[in-house]
């Protein structure tokens, strides 16, 4: 796969993104784009895809969030609330194409083994769905 030009990188981000503005290579993914939670995993997957870059290495959480709200996420720290950001700039995405691996060294870290936060978010679904249950039970039981 030849190397491709800063450009036809520029041009795979308006297209997979819909960011309009000029792109330099500064330019940063979440902070300027706006890509996050879902659509950024989509992108960073896409990316790969296109210019052939592996991305074993990459950390999702040292760059960007997840959708939506999480109860869970008000008792324990998600990962992404546990490290420092790391920004993804279009000139770094440019720099790891050419060498067809994703480029950062991210720093020592630990996450918990276990994801407390969304444990907690099944745990409380369950019990609304159980009480929901339980209350259409009543309901056509008598």
């Amino acid at each position: 796969m030849p190397m491709p030009s800063f450009d036809e990188l520029a041009e795979f981000v308006r297209e997979d993104t819909g960011y309009s503005r000029e792109i330099t290579p500064a330019t940063k993914l979440v902070e300027d784009v706006g890509a996050d939670g879902d659509d950024m995993f989509e992108f960073i997957e896409h990316y790969s895809k296109r210019f052939g870059v592996d991305i074993a290495s990459y950390r999702w959480y040292f760059h960007h969030g997840v959708e939506g709200w999480s109860i869970g996420g008000m008792f324990f720290q998600p990962p992404y609330e546990r490290v420092a950001r790391i920004p993804i700039t279009i000139g770094m995405l440019h720099e790891f194409a050419q060498q067809t691996r994703w480029g950062i060294q991210y720093p020592e870290h630990q996450l918990p083994k276990h994801r407390f936060d969304i444990l907690a978010n099944k745990l409380f679904a369950l019990i609304v769905l159980s009480a929901l249950g339980y209350s259409l039970w009543r309901h056509f039981a008598h």
